[in-house]
């Protein structure tokens, strides 16, 4: 299991993790439909929601916080 050394994560607290952010998502996607059919309603909410994310993800993977993008980001797409 390649990647779970690469995050430094245990079987467990990978699955943990994974499953709280995709429970995090269904809700996001519940509110940009509410969103796309009533927009002064939680017009910044996916903007905080994506930086809160990769905040979790930095704090998951006790890294120093990186842009999307950036290099150390796109390892996994070579």
């Amino acid at each position: 299991m390649k990647h779970l050394k690469e995050v430094e994560a245990t079987y467990w607290s990978h699955l943990k993790f994974a499953w709280g952010e995709a429970m995090r998502c269904e809700f996001m996607c519940i509110i940009l439909f509410i969103h796309g059919l009533i927009p002064c309603l939680f017009h910044d909410s996916f903007s905080k929601y994506i930086s809160e994310s990769q905040k979790r993800i930095d704090k998951f993977q006790n890294k120093t916080p990186k842009a999307w993008g950036d290099a150390s980001t796109m390892r996994h797409m070579e």
